[in-house]
């Protein structure tokens, strides 16, 4: 076979096989860059303790919420338990997102409308996790989940067992600062994302008036 001929059939196979590559790693782009395998550590507080079954037998250590896609939620079912000998307040907070900006792309909630977990109290919260349509480059990331059992409401900033306008003076002073700021105060920061702002003020407003005894 002439040199030409054989070098032109080496170049047609050479270039046949980078489009098949170009073809594949496209597919692979526009299908999969929406979907997020991600695990999320478990943290307690108090005596507040989260199971994977009702009978509180199997520890929640961490939580796999598999792959995610665009515009999709997925739910996970735990037990949480009261192991004290007296009410708390459920409070659930994220903290440790990794990447920082992926807090503001997925939206973590639950279910229990009920946040008053009775002494030896046994019962189940729908954990939610929702990716928005609207997200930034994101392909894979992390972050904590922080069960919280409280002896004193959320917005009990000042935790004298009542929220009125001496926690409003304390949460004003501690307004737009964030984490190593003078005048930070973690009480002020009442969902957990390391800045007090419009965010933390509504959940304490929805505290206000509120008294623990």
């Amino acid at each position: 076979m002439p040199k030409d001929k054989t070098l032109r059939l080496f170049m047609q196979v050479s270039i046949s096989m980078l489009c098949v590559v170009l073809l594949v790693f496209s597919v692979q782009h526009f299908f999969f860059k929406g979907v997020y395998p991600n695990v999320s550590a478990v943290e307690t507080t108090g005596n507040l303790k989260v199971f994977w079954d009702q009978s509180c037998t199997q520890s929640v250590i961490t939580i796999d919420w598999g792959t995610i896609m665009w515009g999709q939620t997925k739910q996970i079912m735990v037990f949480i338990r009261n192991d004290g000998n007296q009410t708390l307040y459920l409070n659930l907070k994220t903290s440790n997102w990794n990447p920082s900006y992926a807090y503001d792309s997925l939206l973590f909630s639950f279910n229990r409308t009920k946040l008053l977990v009775s002494a030896e109290e046994v019962d189940k919260i729908i954990l939610r996790l929702y990716v928005s349509l609207v997200t930034q480059n994101i392909h894979k990331f992390s972050f904590d989940i922080i069960f919280e059992g409280l002896d004193c409401f959320p917005g009990d900033v000042n935790k004298d067992g009542a929220v009125n306008s001496k926690d409003l003076i304390v949460f004003g002073n501690a307004f737009y600062s964030q984490l190593g700021d003078s005048n930070w105060n973690p009480n002020a920061d009442i969902n957990g994302d390391n800045i007090v702002n419009s965010k933390d003020a509504i959940l304490l407003g929805k505290d206000l008036g509120k008294n623990w005894t």
